[in-house]
């Protein structure tokens, strides 16, 4: 399965990151994961 995600988000002072847990359910596994930061303007 291949799935993508987007999310935006908007920071009104100095940008400082972003944490996210990805937890596979019982039996499964998450792999090749990839994350990157992208500037929309």
């Amino acid at each position: 399965m291949k799935v993508k995600e987007s999310h935006t988000y908007q920071f009104d002072d100095e940008f400082n990151g972003i944490t996210r847990s990805i937890i596979p359910k019982k039996g499964t596994s998450i792999e090749n994961f990839k994350a990157f930061k992208t500037t929309h303007h």
